[in-house]
C-alpha cells in the first residue's frame, strides 16, 4: 500500500468532532489542578501564619500589610521584604548596635508567606536570634522605626496601604493581642481562594493540549476511513457526497454542500444521484455499479436509496457488495463498466479501499468517485 497523505484540515475536523470529550476533560483538568493549586497556597499560608504566631527563642516582631487593591498587594509586600533584606537596613542596625554586618545577618531572619491570588492582606515576621534581652528592645525599636520609614516612602509613591504590628515578642514578654485576629484574617482570605484560577487555567490548557495531541495521534495512526478524510488527497478521486448521521449535531454541520452545509439525508442522496446521473449522461454507460466493502452490513440503506434514485433517473445500476472477500460477487463486476464506491466511515480500512480501487482498475472499470457514509 502506498503512503497515505493526511491534511492538517482533516486532523482539525477530526479533533473538533470530539468537542464534547474535549470540553469535559478541560473542565475536569481545570477543576483538579485549580483545587490542587488552591490547597497548596492555603497550606503555605497556614504554615507561615503558624510561624508568625509562635514565640521565638530571643525575639520577634510580626507585621500585616493591608490594601484595598488586590493587584498592588504583591508589589508592596515584596518591597518591604526587599528593604529589610537590603544593605541600608543592615548597615543602620550595624551602626546602631555597634556590631559587624556579618553578625547582623546572622541574628536577623525573615519569615514570609506566599501571597494568594486576589488576597488583600499578607504578613511577615522579623525574627531575632542569639541576642541578649537588653538588646532585643533596642533592635525591635529600630525595626519599627525603619518599617515606618518604608511605609511613608511607599505611600508617597502613591500606593495606599496600612502596615500594622500584629505580634511582638521582646524581653520574654509576648504582645500578641491581634495574633489570633491576624490568623483568622489570613485563614478567611486563604479559604476564599482554595480554588486557584491561575492553576485552573493552566490545567484547562494543559488538558486541551494533551487531548488534542492524543486524538491527532489516534487519527494519524488509525487505518480506518474517517468521515473527514481528504478523499481527493488520499485516494486521488472526487467525493460525490458525504452522508451524515440522521441525528447529526447542529453545532458541527457537515461540510458537503447544501445551504450552510446542513443537507438532510434525503437531500444528500438526491444530490449524489444527480451528480452521478450527470456524469453518466456524458459517457457511454451500460450499467453502473454501486460497490463497496460490507455494504449490506454497514450502509445498506444508503446504497439501496441511491440505487432507487438512480433508477428513477433512468440510470441502470447494480449493487455489488464486498467483492474483495466474497467470490460469488466478483462475477457481478464483469457486467458493469463504471462504478461508484460507497464506504462506511470507521468500518472500512484505507488499505481495503486501495485494494478495491486497484482491482477495479485492472478490470478497466471507470470509478466516478466515492460516497462516504458517517
Amino acid at each position: 500500500m502506498k503512503d497515505i497523505q493526511i491534511s492538517v484540515i482533516s486532523i482539525v475536523l477530526y479533533v473538533l468532532k470530539k468537542w464534547k470529550g474535549l470540553l469535559f476533560f478541560m473542565f475536569l483538568g481545570a477543576l483538579v489542578i485549580g483545587l490542587y493549586g488552591g490547597r497548596k497556597n492555603y497550606e503555605q499560608t497556614l504554615q507561615t501564619t503558624q510561624t508568625v504566631s509562635d514565640i521565638t527563642q530571643s525575639g520577634s516582631i510580626a507585621y500585616i500589610v493591608e490594601t484595598d487593591e488586590t493587584n498592588t498587594l504583591s508589589g508592596i509586600y515584596n518591597y518591604y521584604l526587599l528593604m529589610f533584606r537590603g544593605v541600608d537596613f543592615t548597615e543602620r542596625l550595624s551602626n546602631s548596635m555597634e556590631m559587624p554586618i556579618e553578625d547582623v545577618e546572622k541574628i536577623i531572619k525573615i519569615d514570609k508567606e506566599v501571597v494568594s491570588e486576589g488576597a488583600t492582606v499578607a504578613s511577615f515576621a522579623i525574627n531575632i536570634y542569639d541576642v541578649s534581652e537588653d538588646d532585643i528592645d533596642e533592635i525591635i525599636n529600630l525595626i519599627n522605626e525603619y518599617s515606618t520609614d518604608i511605609e511613608n516612602e511607599i505611600i508617597n509613591l502613591g500606593y495606599q496601604h496600612k502596615l500594622r504590628v500584629i505580634s511582638k515578642i521582646n524581653s520574654n514578654v509576648v504582645e500578641d493581642a491581634e495574633a489570633i485576629g491576624m490568623e483568622n484574617d489570613n485563614n478567611v482570605q486563604s479559604k476564599k481562594h482554595m480554588f486557584s484560577k491561575k492553576y485552573a487555567l493552566i490545567g484547562a490548557v494543559f488538558t486541551l493540549i494533551c487531548m488534542t495531541l492524543m486524538h491527532s495521534i489516534i487519527y494519524i495512526y488509525s487505518n480506518k476511513l474517517d468521515y473527514y478524510d481528504d478523499i481527493q488527497l488520499i485516494f486521488g478521486m472526487p467525493v460525490l457526497g458525504k452522508v451524515p448521521k440522521m441525528n447529526s449535531s447542529l453545532f458541527f454541520p457537515k461540510f458537503d454542500g447544501g445551504e450552510k452545509g446542513k443537507n438532510n439525508y434525503d437531500d444528500e442522496i438526491d444530490l449524489i444521484a444527480s451528480r452521478v446521473a450527470a456524469i453518466t449522461s456524458k459517457t457511454d454507460v451500460n450499467n453502473l455499479g454501486i460497490v463497496g466493502r460490507a455494504i449490506k452490513e454497514n450502509c445498506d440503506k444508503v446504497a439501496g436509496d441511491l440505487s432507487r434514485n438512480l433508477n428513477s433517473r433512468d440510470v441502470k445500476n447494480v449493487v455489488v457488495d464486498d467483492f474483495l472477500y466474497k467470490s460469488e460477487n466478483v462475477n457481478e463486476l464483469l457486467n458493469i463498466d463504471c462504478a461508484v464506491l460507497v464506504e462506511k466511515s470507521g468500518a472500512t480500512s484505507r488499505e481495503e479501499i486501495e485494494s478495491e480501487i486497484e482491482f477495479l482498475k485492472k478490470l478497466e472499470i471507470n470509478i466516478y468517485g466515492m460516497v462516504v457514509v458517517e
